[in-house]
């Protein structure tokens, strides 16, 4: 997240929910995103043969969420910064998990402590790039589903060395940065972030993207929501640093999950063979990453139906999987916003001067 809490709520409307069809072409990539995503599959066509698809899927989710970070890192900073994150995402993966199977009492003030130390730590440790997907392996582990006590060892392990085998691509990043150098821009500006600096907003912006996720654990539990990490994966991902900018997010992530989730169905109901399931996630998962950068709704599109027909190669449910998905991102993105919106009218409110002899109070 980072940046300042919003200050003013004028001029925002339905257009600002209006998901933005722009793409910007030059930030396609198209031959790094067909590796990529053959290499996030390459470990289901291993597990599916012998048996061991659930580890398979761990190692795919370790991978996938390195490559995402690769695909937006400046080459000289590729190596500091990947490192490090593909043990930061199996560590974090396996905490949430290690809290999700505990009272949830424990679990939802301290997942959204982990949150608040995630985004302050990524920030201090000039390391802007990991935060939103190291919240995200924490927030999916988190609602790890599980018919048992999960062996976290093992948990820890797929996931690591999904990790690990992501990072084989990187000099065949290099060498497509080289030879194409808009295909690997760099990411979006995060200010006094490279330098280590954790300011006053930031703390307060990591502090009430912590309360949001905590506040969606909760309603995912009271709700009984069968898998309540999609809403607090949606919280992580469209909080930014102001109300527009989350509206905007928002409006792209909810319209790509609910067109997503409709070709994600209907591929669960044509039953089709398993090899054929891990080649159309090859395919779904190339175009969502050719679209990363370029258009953030096209990017949620092509990922939705990924995560469909993933789950259901794991455990077959149909069309209940991708409605699930349509749910939990409405949930979520109503409860990151509202989080923003209540943030910002504190903020301002606590802002005013106060009159009849009173002075302004400081501000937080």
């Amino acid at each position: 997240m980072g940046g300042t809490l919003p200050q003013s709520t004028n001029g925002l409307g339905v257009r600002t929910l209006l998901p933005s069809l722009s793409i910007q072409r030059e930030l396609i990539s198209v031959g790094p995103a067909l590796v990529a995503g053959a290499w996030i599959a390459l470990p289901l066509g291993f597990g599916l043969p012998i048996g061991q698809l659930g580890p398979a899927v761990l190692a795919s989710i370790g991978a996938l969420n390195v490559l995402l970070i690769l695909m937006t890192t400046q080459r000289e900073r590729r190596w500091r910064v990947l490192g490090p994150a593909a043990l930061l995402n199996a560590l974090a993966f396996t905490v949430g998990a290690a809290l999700g199977t505990g009272p949830l009492l424990l679990a939802v003030p301290l997942s959204g402590l982990a949150i608040v130390v995630i985004e302050v730590v990524s920030y201090r440790a000039a390391l802007p790039e990991v935060m939103i997907v190291v919240s995200a392996c924490f927030v999916i582990g988190l609602g790890l589903p599980t018919n048992g006590p999960p062996s976290f060892p093992d948990v820890f392990g797929f996931f690591l060395l999904g990790g690990l085998w992501a990072l084989v691509l990187v000099p065949v990043a290099a060498w497509w940065s080289d030879r194409r150098p808009t295909s690997f821009p760099p990411p979006d500006s995060v200010g006094d972030s490279l330098s280590g600096a954790v300011t006053r907003t930031r703390w307060v912006s990591a502090t009430v993207t912590g309360i949001a996720i905590s506040v969606g654990l909760l309603i995912g539990y009271l709700l009984k929501l069968p898998r309540d990490y999609w809403v607090l994966l949606t919280i992580v991902v469209v909080m930014r640093s102001s109300l527009t900018a989350t509206l905007e997010r928002m409006g792209s992530r909810i319209s790509g999950t609910i067109l997503g989730a409709g070709v994600g169905g209907m591929v669960t109901v044509l039953f089709l063979p398993s090899w054929i399931s891990v080649l159309l996630l090859v395919g779904f998962m190339a175009t969502a990453l050719a679209f990363q950068r370029a258009n953030y709704l096209l990017y949620a599109l092509f990922l939705t139906p990924f995560v469909v027909v993933l789950l259901n190669l794991l455990a077959p449910a149909g069309v209940t999987i991708a409605i699930d998905r349509v749910i939990d991102t409405l949930i979520g993105g109503l409860t990151g916003t509202s989080a923003l919106l209540i943030a910002g009218i504190v903020r301002r409110r606590w802002n005013r001067p106060v009159h009849r002899g009173g002075s302004r109070p400081t501000p937080p």
